[in-house]
């Protein structure tokens, strides 16, 4: 009897535990983000009379906003999905002359895996994959844009710093994103960005609320 009664006890003191832990088995959370990147870009341009195809390879800034969601599997291990906005900042060079307004709608699909576990502080590393589309305005007076779809894939790591469900988040991530065919909303005898590749690494800050 005085084992079930001990018994008893350890399993609920335990449940009790868990319930404190912010992220644990069935725990949902939400989160949103805003960082910024320095990507390595390479853009490959399209041939003209003037101008023969040409692949270009720079660093650019760029900026971005963050919704995502996290389901707890086990207490440590997570799956989520994230959606994102980019805003790349890119100078004008020899092919194109113009500011160019260049931005990518993202969603992925995430996993977790929770390394710091307590009733204050979580951190975990992330791996994500997912899709990407590309809508790159040449800024020239005549609306002419290019556009494609893509592919991303990054790694990242962050810490959570919790107030009950409330709670503040801080990450490091790296990501790729590739479009192999993006193309003009109109004829143009203009040079066009044919195909983008790029390589971030950067950093974010957000606001997250525990609902389970």
């Amino acid at each position: 009897m005085k084992k079930l009664e001990i018994l008893t006890i350890g399993l609920l003191s335990t449940q009790l535990i868990m319930a404190q832990i912010p992220f644990h088995e069935g725990s949902l959370i939400v989160s949103e983000n805003y960082g910024g990147d320095r990507d390595m870009v390479t853009i490959h341009f399209t041939s003209t009379p003037e101008n023969p195809a040409q692949r270009i390879s720079s660093k650019i800034n760029s900026s971005y906003f963050t919704l995502s969601g996290e389901y707890g599997l086990s207490d440590l291990i997570g799956i989520g999905i994230t959606g994102s906005i980019n805003n790349y900042y890119i100078n004008p060079n020899q092919l194109i002359k113009t500011w160019p307004l260049v931005a990518s709608e993202n969603a992925e699909a995430t996993i977790n895996i929770h390394y710091i576990h307590s009733r204050r502080i979580d951190a975990y590393c992330t791996a994500g994959y997912g899709f990407s589309q590309l809508n790159y305005n040449i800024n020239d007076g005549s609306n002419t844009t290019v556009a494609g779809s893509g592919t991303q894939a990054d790694i990242g790591t962050t810490g959570r710093l919790y107030f009950g469900p409330f709670g503040i988040s801080m990450s490091l991530d790296a990501c790729m994103r590739n479009y192999d065919h993006l193309q003009g909303n109109q004829p143009s005898e203009e040079t066009l960005p044919a195909s983008w590749s790029s390589m971030a690494y950067g950093a974010n800050i957000g606001i997250l609320y525990r609902i389970l």
